[in-house]
């Protein structure tokens, strides 16, 4: 037997690294409320490049 669950965060809850997990490094991934995340993932174009890489900031490797 199989059960879908789908569970979403609020619309306005951000959504980003740990600041207590990144304290002591850069950070290396924006940090987006949910309703920009949803946008940009379901948007996003096969252009070479993962969603994941895409969320990178400036300037990181």
């Amino acid at each position: 037997m199989s059960i879908a669950a789908f569970h979403a965060p609020n619309i306005h809850a951000k959504i980003g690294p740990l600041k207590q997990i990144v304290a002591h490094e850069a950070m290396v991934y924006k940090t987006v409320d949910h309703e920009d995340f949803r946008r940009l993932f379901f948007s996003a174009k096969l252009v070479g490049k993962s969603f994941l890489e895409r969320m990178k900031l400036n300037g990181s490797s």
